[in-house]
């Protein structure tokens, strides 16, 4: 069974700009999670004059719509029509639904709920009574459901920031002519501000754990709903933002797939958090290549392998030797640090070390000799030998130690399938 994604929607409207609430405009605002959205008008909030002489970007756009109140946040001109009847178009970068918001610095939160994709399956808890269900599913058919959300785990992320992973029920719909009862149950992380924070900020904090979670289940994740709680407000505002790479169909990744889950860190997860948020700027070269890389697979051969070199030597140069040394250096120091490992797929450090070495000058410096460099396939497994390798640093820094990472390795399916493929092709 397929993950449900976020699902494309539409908003009629009048929109206007908070300076000018009396000139409203009628639009239609689109989103695609893949694409983000657009508004689409029949009019134009821009003078002529100023559309094309500057850039006309409004921070903030409030429409009122059959979705209800909708506040527009970074917005771009993207097309303007002059004529008998004119028209325009705005991209625009954040969908807030369910309240209007007078400027960007007004859009600030105390709380912040998110739902991943695969988050359900990295947790694994349930609230459900398997044994009550399994013993009334049996004639005469009386069937009993038993349900009670797990407790909420809290988790200390800092002193202005409390998180907390949640359970909540969809319970069913009680119709006229009830012929089906559904419940399920979904998990969130709660993010808890000691004092509000603007979207950024939330953004911000949400990437990194994101990255995080993404590192642990070993396949991109995606939030699937984003709600944002203003003091004062009883209903949450909804959030929507573009989603480049999420893929229209999801599918659940079941526990025993994933690198590592909640069960294996649930007594120090905490302290992988503070390690993971504290590293973000030493690190960020090394998170933004890594993960740039997981969430773009279609990324060309070449970009992939110079990308995991500039990450190995980014690593080194942030926490082992921060001065000037070659490329072959760094690369050979990482590769002894994590040998007990590394060793079961790089059957030879030498050769490994001589591929990277000419095949990274060759290709950024085209005047290189192409000798000992490769290419096709064996750059292919050359860039997962390096990504393996920037795995285990990130583990590393994370909390894990060697000898845990070793053990990681060793019981996923996944790992093992790909250390099996880079022996058979480089030996």
């Amino acid at each position: 069974m397929s993950i449900e994604t976020v699902e494309p929607f539409k908003c009629k409207g009048q929109w206007w700009l908070p300076e000018k609430p009396e000139e409203r405009v009628s639009g239609i605002l689109t989103y695609v999670p893949q694409d983000g959205a657009l508004l689409e008008l029949i009019g134009s909030f821009a003078d002529s004059v100023v559309a094309f002489t500057s850039s006309f970007a409004p921070e903030i756009v409030l429409g009122e719509s059959d979705h209800g109140l909708v506040t527009l946040h970074d917005c771009t001109l993207t097309q303007l029509t002059l004529g008998s009847t004119s028209s325009s178009s705005l991209k625009v970068r954040n969908v807030l639904l369910g309240h209007h918001f007078a400027s960007e610095s007004h859009i600030r939160f105390e709380k912040i709920y998110v739902r991943y994709s695969n988050l359900d399956e990295w947790i694994n808890r349930s609230g459900f009574d398997k044994k009550v269900l399994f013993e009334s599913m049996q004639p005469p058919w009386k069937v009993t459901v038993v349900y009670q959300p797990p407790q909420a785990i809290e988790i200390a992320l800092g002193a202005d920031c409390e998180m907390s992973l949640e359970f909540q029920p969809k319970l069913p719909e009680l119709k006229f002519v009830l012929k089906e009862a559904y419940i399920a149950q979904e998990s969130y992380v709660k993010l808890a501000f000691a004092n509000q924070r603007n979207l950024r900020d939330c953004y911000e904090t949400l990437f990194h754990l994101r990255n995080l979670l993404t590192l642990a289940i070993a396949v991109p994740i995606y939030p699937l709903e984003l709600r944002g709680h203003v003091e004062g407000l009883k209903e949450p505002i909804k959030i929507f933002f573009e989603q480049q790479y999420m893929q229209e169909d999801l599918e659940p990744l079941l526990p025993p797939k994933m690198l590592f889950k909640f069960d294996d860190v649930e007594g120090k997860f905490d302290l992988f958090l503070k390690n993971w948020y504290s590293k973000r700027i030493s690190l960020k070269t090394v998170y933004e290549l890594y993960f740039g890389l997981t969430y773009n697979p279609h990324m060309y051969v070449d970009d992939r392998f110079l990308n995991m070199c500039r990450a190995v030597e980014a690593y080194h140069k942030a926490v082992i030797y921060s001065k000037r040394r070659d490329l072959r250096k760094r690369l050979s120091e990482i590769v002894d640090l994590y040998w007990s490992i590394a060793s079961t797929f790089i059957p030879d450090k030498s050769t490994f070390l001589s591929i990277v070495v000419h095949t990274r000058n060759h290709l950024t410096h085209s005047g290189k000799a192409k000798k000992n460099a490769v290419s096709g396939d064996a750059l292919f497994f050359a860039a997962e030998q390096l990504r393996l390798l920037v795995e285990m640093c990130l583990l590393k820094e994370a909390g894990f130690t060697v000898d845990e990472i070793q053990g990681l390795f060793a019981k996923n399916d996944r790992h093992q399938q790909l250390i099996k493929l880079l022996l058979e092709e480089t030996t």
